[in-house]
């Protein structure tokens, strides 16, 4: 029976592909992962906003009856087919918004990793985290930042409401979920059909979304 691989940590993984003295090719893949992190990091902005929007939308067409909102070719008002698979798009959304923190994060790490391996005294006093992009406060899993006695006060309340914020939405998109459905059911205008496919796809996506989170942000991995 052949052993099971030991499933190697970050540090090991770049000492195996970087040498002391590859300064260059250790800088150039810190460039790139610095753009890789950048493109996530705006990637994870659109689709946040894109689920308040979608949220927002609803709630304006549930509560007037008569308002008619445009998405893309789609139109939105009470009764309509759109509206009920609305909750869907933010369950869809919402879990691929954990799937990209979970890369992103890892991302971050990994350029940490490398930057430790290009200069281990400037790893050692967390100079990487100057050279990582900002992260939006409302939506930073796993954002990495100065600790302990080199974290600053301002950087402490900022990690703080960035840590309400994220619970916020992980445990709101759940609520709105709840009350969306709720106000579908009773709708004198709904489709009883419909509304059990978009109540099943939605629990499918929240609850994918839900163990990927513990299971990603919750596992420890070898460093």
């Amino acid at each position: 029976m052949a052993e099971n691989k030991k499933i190697k940590g970050l540090t090991q993984r770049v000492s195996e592909s970087f040498n002391d003295d590859q300064h260059e090719d250790s800088s150039q893949y810190i460039d790139w992962v610095s753009a890789a992190i950048v493109s996530r990091s705006q990637s994870l902005r659109r689709m946040v906003t894109l689920i308040v929007l979608l949220i927002a939308a609803f709630e304006v067409v549930n509560e007037s009856p008569r308002t008619q909102l445009t998405l893309g070719s789609f139109q939105l008002s009470k009764g309509s087919v759109v509206i009920q698979f609305v909750p869907v798009l933010v369950s869809f959304f919402y879990f691929q918004s954990i799937i990209d923190s979970a890369k992103l994060n890892k991302t971050q790490r990994a350029l940490s990793a490398v930057f430790n391996k290009w200069s281990s005294q400037a790893g050692s006093n967390r100079l990487d985290n100057f050279i990582i992009p900002p992260m939006p406060i409302f939506w930073n899993i796993g954002g990495t930042s100065l600790g302990g006695e080199q974290a600053s006060f301002s950087s402490k309340i900022a990690l703080a409401a960035s840590a309400i914020f994220m619970a916020i939405f992980l445990l709101g998109i759940p609520a709105f979920q709840v009350q969306a459905y709720y106000a579908l059911y009773w709708s004198p205008v709904g489709n009883i059909v419909l509304w059990y496919i978009s109540v099943s796809m939605t629990v499918i996506f929240t609850a994918a979304g839900a163990a990927y989170f513990f299971g990603e942000f919750t596992a420890e991995y070898p460093d």
